[in-house]
């Protein structure tokens, strides 16, 4: 019958199948015994191709099942230059022939039919492949042996960097896969990895007659994983240049993974950061020993974890317990940062001063119970929108379990001075409720543009997970308004333009209940008076 069609909503993808394919399959044998019937397939190809590349057999393709027997007979199929091969019998333990089957070829002759797949439709890829399987003996108990080989890959998805320079080296005998190399390139950081594992990983899913066939094997499964060359150039699809420009860093690791069973308790893993140097913002930050991670029993921990450099430390401990009806953490964060390192976040906001913190975490891992303190001196803070520069910042954020806290928060801001305290309580990490108090005095603000303003603050920001408010006094204690007018410019100004999409922000839900009054005088003094 068609192998594809020209109604456009039957196609799976871009790259559609079509032709026809013909088969006849002829069967001889006893109703009562199936087993002993000899089944003969005659398959013909005509015209078909994948993504418009022609697919062809050199001849028609015979397979015939007999006593047990799978006999392939020359089949030969080509696409492009990629050529799937299978010649020889299977399933008679006494045969020492057995069937091979091959395919070998170019893996962008393989991209027509990888493009079939939903989700791969824009693959690419370069490079070859050599993949050879050979079965002999009985079907409950086969003697299997492979080879793959892949050479010098290269593979590219839209949007995202290629990976290249993949090389692959496995086989298979025995019962024994065996990785001799594996190596890869992303982004200038490279992967090598080696190993083996046994089908007895598989345990009763294989037949029991092929377990027993089989010799002594390797109680599990072992592989070494290396990375190298790891740099901040591996976020670029996903995080924006600026944030970007001001991480630097490279990380280089050694994994060794083991596991007597597909079970997740089964699996014992370490990691080691043979080098781990990171500058952000310009700040250095650097392990002082190799740190290093292991899972164990289903228990994740963090063995050591000491990172330091120019005034800046950092140090993690603890672990988690990751198997159970509800996963544990029990871990601890201390350390002393810079906060010029918050500037990575945002570009639009500078940051000065440092902090220090001794933070833990206790508890079901979906929602820990956190506790401790983060200590603020000589904080610096400057914003571009509104306009805002904080000086000689100074306050500690308190961490409990359902609540932030902000104690005795002070600082010099825009020529005044500012006090917050108050605090919020939480609901799985999410602000739900509470309230911050704000005092400022004689701050110089310039809202809206251009009138600019000495003013007092007195407001209360109360936290509503559906409808936070902020409300209370400014008190404009002096102001005056200087810039020219044009009316030609507000003219223009006020063309409507086509609205750009923004997504919505905290600001959106907010309610805002503010009284605004004047003290003194507002002098207004341009070109029209």
């Amino acid at each position: 019958g068609p192998a594809g069609s020209t109604d456009a909503d039957a196609l799976a993808g871009p790259m559609p199948l079509t032709g026809a394919i013909t088969a006849t399959a002829t069967a001889r044998g006893a109703l009562d015994r199936p087993a002993d019937a000899v089944v003969e397939l005659d398959v013909r190809l005509v015209d078909v191709a994948a993504g418009g590349v022609p697919i062809r057999l050199d001849r028609p393709a015979k397979l015939r099942y007999e006593a047990g027997r799978i006999v392939a007979e020359d089949v030969s199929l080509q696409s492009g230059a990629m050529t799937l091969t299978a010649l020889g019998r299977f399933g008679d333990a006494a045969d020492t022939e057995g069937l091979t089957v091959s395919l070998k070829g170019g893996m962008a002759d393989l991209l027509p039919f990888a493009h079939l797949v939903e989700g791969l439709e824009e693959l690419e890829a370069s490079g070859s492949l050599d993949l050879t399987v050979h079965a002999a003996g009985a079907l409950e108990a086969p003697r299997v042996e492979a080879t793959l080989a892949v050479v010098d890959v290269s593979a590219t998805v839209p949007d995202m960097p290629p990976v290249t320079g993949v090389q692959l080296q496995a086989g298979f005998t025995g019962g024994l896969l065996t990785l001799t190399e594996f190596g890869a390139t992303w982004q200038g950081g490279t992967v090598k990895a080696t190993g083996t594992v046994p089908v007895t990983l598989l345990g009763e899913s294989l037949p029991a007659g092929y377990l027993a066939s089989l010799p002594s094997l390797p109680d599990r499964a072992a592989a070494t994983i290396r990375l190298d060359s790891v740099t901040a150039a591996m976020a670029a699809p996903f995080v924006d240049a600026a944030t970007l420009a001001q991480v630097e860093g490279a990380l280089a690791a050694t994994i060794t993974v083991e596991a007597t069973s597909l079970a997740p308790e089964s699996v014992t893993a370490a990691v080691t950061l043979d080098r781990a140097e990171l500058l952000i913002a310009g700040e250095p930050l650097k392990q002082d020993r190799p740190t290093r991670l292991r899972l164990a029993d289903g228990q994740f921990d963090i063995v050591d974890w000491t990172w330091s450099g120019k005034g800046n430390s950092l140090a993690i401990s603890g672990g988690a317990r990751l198997l159970g009806d509800r996963p544990e953490l029990n871990a601890a964060l201390r350390g002393t940062l810079d906060l010029r390192m918050l500037g990575v976040a945002s570009p639009d906001v500078a940051a000065g001063g440092r902090a220090d913190f001794d933070i833990r975490a206790a508890g079901p891992l979906d929602d820990p119970a956190i506790d401790g303190e983060v200590t603020l001196r000589d904080g610096e803070l400057a914003m571009r929108d509104p306009r805002l520069a904080v000086t000689d910042l100074v306050g500690v954020i308190a961490l409990t379990k359902d609540r932030i806290r902000f104690v005795d928060f002070r600082a010099s801001a825009n020529g005044g001075t500012m006090q917050l305290s108050g605090e919020v309580t939480l609901d799985a990490f999410v602000p739900a409720g509470g309230a911050i108090e704000i005092q400022g005095r004689g701050l110089a603000v310039e809202m809206p543009e251009n009138l600019r303003s000495e003013v007092d603050l007195d407001l209360t920001l109360t936290v509503d997970a559906e409808s936070p408010e902020l409300a209370g006094t400014v008190t404009v204690l002096r102001g005056s308004y200087r810039a020219p007018v044009s009316l030609a410019g507000q003219l223009v100004a006020g063309v409507t333009v086509a609205a750009v999409p923004v997504e919505p922000s905290v600001l959106d839900a907010m309610r805002f209940n503010i009284n605004v009054v004047s003290q003194d005088g507002i002098i207004v003094d341009n070109n029209y008076g």
